[in-house]
């Protein structure tokens, strides 16, 4: 769905505003939460990348 689709039916229902208002707050914590998120699987992958080599150092 796109926006114009979600206005033109937001316009029909009597609570619109509330509607747009939890949209609104939604796409504000997605926008916040996301690159954090996207942030600590970078350091996840390289933390587990290193655990993997250190493991196999201390084999020796």
């Amino acid at each position: 769905m796109n926006t114009a689709t979600l206005d033109a039916a937001d316009a029909r229902t009597p609570a619109s505003a509330d509607a747009r208002a939890d949209a609104a707050l939604f796409r504000k914590i997605t926008w916040r939460l996301m690159p954090l998120l996207c942030a600590c699987y970078v350091l996840n992958y390289l933390d587990r990348t290193n655990v993997g080599y250190a493991q196999l150092q201390m084999k020796d």
